[in-house]
C-alpha cells in the first residue's frame, strides 16, 4: 500500500508576500480538490500554532500563539462543528509545541517546556509546572515541536537556530530528549536548523521536517539517536556550503541525508504523515506525523514516488484558496490534527479559524530503513566533534509565575 504524507504548508512564499492581506470574512472559505469537503470546525481561535487531541474525550487542544493560552474545543455529538469553546491554561510566552502523553500533556513556549495533568476530562484547575527551563538557552526562541518517545519517558523537543547560516553551539539547531520526570536533556540528533514538527512511530522511529536556509531546500527525514543531518555545513546529499564544509570534514561526511526534499515555492510549517500503528488517524492503527510547511496550500505528498537527496518531490494539491496571485491573502493555514472521528483539523492563524476537511483516509505503509552508516576515510576520521553527546544543563523548575487554568 502507498504511504501518503499530508504537508500543511503554512507561511508565505516569495511571490506571496507582496500580496495584500484582509480580514477574513463570513463568506471566505478554502477550496477542496474533488474528493474532499471543506467546514468550518471553529471560529475566533486566535492565532493557532499547534494542535492535538486528547484521549478518551476528543477534546481538540489548540494553542493561541498571541494570547498564550491553551484553547479546548469540544465536538459533543460528534457532527464535526465545536460547541464549547475554553481556554484551559493561559499564561504561556508564545506557545508553539504540544504533545498529550497518557497522563500529562506538554505545552512548549519561548521560557521552556512545561506539564500539566491531563485526567478528569481535562477539568483540573492545577496550572502547569515548568519541566525544563530554557530560559538561558541559547537558540531560536520558536517554534518548539514536541513529541513523546519511549511510552512518554521522553520528550523530543526542536530547538531552533537563531541565524540563517553559522556555527552554533548545541543545543542550537537540533532536537533534544527531556526526561519527562527530572526534566534534565541531552542533544538526540543535530544538523537540523528549524524542526517545525516531529513525529513518533509506535516502533519507536522518529520523523521531522526541517525548514532549512537557501539555496538548501525544507525536507523531510528520519531522525536517528546521535545522528547529524548537515546544518551549517552541507545539505541534502553532502552538497558542501562554501566556506563553512571545510572546517569540519568528518560532519560533511557522516550526515544524514533526507527522506525527501519540498519544491522551495512551497517550503514551510506543518505536516500529517501516518505512517505506523496508535491513535491520531481517522483509520485504525494510524499514527499522525505534524511537520512545518510556508505555503498558502494543503499538499498531498507519495513518498513511494518523491524522489530522495536533492531532487523535489511532485505534490498533489489538497486545499488551496487562502490567497492567490490575483487577490488579497486573508487565511495562513498553520497546524494539522485528525480529529478522530474521520476529518484532518487546519489551524488557520490569520483567518482566526480551525477548518475541517472530510473524505480523506491515509493509506499506511512500512517506512524506508534508516540509512545505513556512510564509508569513511581515514582522513574523515581524524577529527570526530562529540557535540552530540554533551548533556544540557536543563533542570527541571516549579517556581515562579506559571500558567493556570481558567476552563470553566
Amino acid at each position: 500500500m502507498r504511504l501518503w504524507l499530508l504537508l500543511f504548508l503554512a507561511g508565505l512564499p516569495a511571490a506571496a508576500q507582496a500580496q495584500d492581506r484582509r480580514p477574513a470574512v463570513s463568506g471566505d472559505r478554502p477550496v477542496a480538490a474533488s474528493g474532499f469537503q471543506v467546514s468550518v470546525f471553529a471560529r475566533g481561535v486566535g492565532s493557532i500554532e499547534a494542535m492535538a487531541v486528547h484521549r478518551p474525550s476528543g477534546d481538540v487542544l489548540a494553542l493561541d500563539r498571541a494570547r498564550g493560552r491553551v484553547l479546548r474545543l469540544r465536538d459533543r455529538n460528534k457532527d464535526g462543528i465545536s460547541e464549547i469553546k475554553s481556554t484551559w491554561l493561559s499564561g504561556f510566552d508564545r506557545p508553539s509545541g504540544i504533545a498529550v502523553g497518557d497522563d500529562r500533556i506538554f505545552i512548549a513556549d519561548a521560557r521552556g517546556v512545561w506539564h500539566a495533568p491531563s485526567g478528569g476530562g481535562l477539568t483540573a484547575r492545577a496550572p502547569a509546572v515548568l519541566l525544563a527551563d530554557m530560559t538561558k538557552v541559547k537558540t531560536a526562541p520558536m517554534p518548539r515541536p514536541l513529541a513523546l518517545l519511549d511510552d512518554g519517558k521522553t520528550l523530543l523537543v526542536g530547538l531552533s537556530a537563531l541565524s540563517a547560516r553559522d556555527e552554533e553551539p548545541a543545543p542550537a539547531a537540533s532536537v533534544i530528549a527531556v526526561d519527562t520526570h527530572t526534566g534534565r536533556a541531552s542533544v538526540y540528533a543535530s544538523g537540523l536548523r528549524s524542526v517545525t514538527a516531529l513525529s513518533v512511530s509506535k516502533d519507536g522511529k522518529v520523523a521531522a521536517l526541517v525548514d532549512e536556509s537557501p539555496p538548501a531546500a525544507d525536507y523531510v527525514a528520519l531522525i536517528e539517536k546521535g545522528g547529524f543531518y548537515g546544518w551549517p555545513y552541507a545539505y541534502g546529499s553532502q552538497t558542501p556550503v562554501a566556506g563553512l564544509a571545510r572546517r569540519d570534514p568528518y560532519k560533511v561526511a557522516t550526515m544524514r541525508a533526507p527522506l525527501f526534499t519540498l519544491n522551495d515555492k512551497n517550503a514551510g510549517t506543518a505536516l500529517l504523515m501516518p505512517w505506523s500503528s496508535a491513535g491520531g488517524g481517522p483509520g485504525a492503527g494510524d499514527i499522525t506525523l505534524i511537520a512545518g510547511e510556508r505555503s498558502l496550500n494543503i499538499l498531498l505528498y507519495n513518498p513511494a514516488t518523491a524522489m530522495l537527496g536533492e531532487e523535489e518531490a511532485s505534490p498533489d494539491e489538497m486545499l488551496s484558496g487562502f490567497g492567490s496571485s490575483r487577490g488579497a491573502i486573508w487565511g495562513e493555514p498553520s497546524a494539522l490534527v485528525y480529529d478522530g472521528f474521520g476529518g484532518l483539523l487546519v489551524g488557520d492563524r490569520f483567518a482566526q479559524t480551525v477548518w475541517r476537511v472530510s473524505g480523506y483516509t491515509p493509506k499506511i505503509a512500512p517506512l524506508p530503513p534508516v540509512e545505513a552508516e556512510p564509508d569513511l576515510t581515514p582522513d574523515v576520521l581524524k577529527d570526530p566533534t562529540p557535540d552530540v553527546k554533551k548533556p544540557l544543563k536543563f533542570r527541571s523548575q516549579t517556581g515562579g509565575a506559571r500558567p493556570v487554568g481558567e476552563d470553566r
